[in-house]
Formats: structure tokens, C-alpha cells, sequence
């Protein structure tokens, strides 16, 4: 009566396959927990902060870029954090006042830039001393460098208006009878 592992541990007879004495399984199943405390505490102390929002945000059409702004899900050290805007042909443009603000950082950015697309890249350090990097893309649509649709609209109309005005006076003057 009884498991045959119990009855084994009495007779001396060989246990059974896969069997495992009450002692050993406290043992393996701490083991197992420690092994996976160990894991995912080393996950989470080696994992870079994870990105939540940008100012501006990826794939973003703007005028210019003043404010530079990326908020993170865990505390930023201020140590080495920078943020560069580059044009993507390669030509880099300055950003002035970089800070950390606990899980955010900020930037001054270069104002108003020629039209075109750019690359607004970060690197900062995280508290558990990750370093994190990313980049957003931005283009740049400078109200100087275009025509401003406002205004062809506007020269549009006034064309019309003549073409307009041409024909009704020609018709109207193909109505009147001449005087001799």
C-alpha cells in the first residue's frame, strides 16, 4: 500500500525512474526560483530605458525645430547626453543646451533650417547605467524656400478674373454698333 518510491525508501530496493525524493524537490524547485529571480533581474538591470514620446515626433513635417524633447520610462544621468540634428546628406547642425530633467532630454534646437529631411539623434546614459540611442526623422518645410500656395492661389484667381473680364469686354464690344 502506498507509492512504490515511499515503499522503495524502506526495502532498499531501486526507485522507480523519475522519481525524486521529498528532500531534493525543495531543493530543485528553490534552485529553479533563484535561477529565474536572477534572470529577470539581470534583464531588467541591463535594459536600456525604453523611449515613450519626442518632440517632434517621427516622421514629423515642420517649419523649423526649436524645442528637442525626448521622455524616456526610467531616470536619465546626465553624463555624456547629447542630442545632434544632422541634414541626411550628412551636414550636421548645432543644438545648444542639452539637459536631463530626471526622465527627460531637452534641447535647444537649430530653429529655422533649409528645407529637406533630417536625422535628430540622442545618447543618453539610463540610471542602471545602459546607454541609450535612437533617432527620429524630420523634414523641414521652409516657408522662404517654397511658394507659399496661399499666394499662387491668389495669382491664379486673378488671372481667371482678366482671362474673364477679356472676353466679356470683347463681347460686348462686338454687340455695340459702330458709330461713323
Amino acid at each position: 500500500m502506498g507509492s512504490p518510491a515511499f515503499k522503495a525508501g524502506d526495502t532498499g530496493d531501486p526507485r522507480m525512474a523519475g522519481s525524486i525524493p521529498v528532500h531534493l524537490r525543495q531543493i530543485v524547485v528553490a534552485v529553479a526560483v533563484f535561477v529565474t529571480a536572477t534572470v529577470m533581474l539581470t534583464s531588467v538591470a541591463n535594459g536600456s530605458a525604453r523611449l515613450l514620446s519626442s518632440t517632434p515626433s517621427d516622421g514629423a513635417r515642420l517649419e523649423a525645430l526649436e524645442l528637442i524633447e525626448f521622455e524616456f520610462d526610467s531616470l536619465l544621468i546626465d553624463r555624456g547626453a547629447q542630442i545632434t540634428v544632422t541634414r541626411l546628406d550628412g551636414t550636421p547642425f548645432e543644438v545648444t543646451e542639452t539637459t536631463v530633467d530626471g526622465a527627460r532630454l531637452r534641447a535647444v534646437g537649430p530653429g529655422s533650417l533649409p528645407s529637406g529631411n533630417y536625422s535628430v539623434e540622442y545618447e543618453v546614459q539610463s540610471a542602471d547605467g545602459a546607454i541609450n540611442e535612437g533617432a527620429v526623422r524630420v523634414s523641414i518645410e521652409a516657408p522662404g524656400d517654397t511658394f507659399n500656395g496661399g499666394l499662387v492661389a491668389v495669382i491664379a484667381l486673378g488671372a481667371a478674373m482678366c482671362g474673364f473680364a477679356g472676353l466679356v469686354f470683347r463681347a460686348d464690344k462686338r454687340r455695340r454698333p459702330r458709330h461713323r
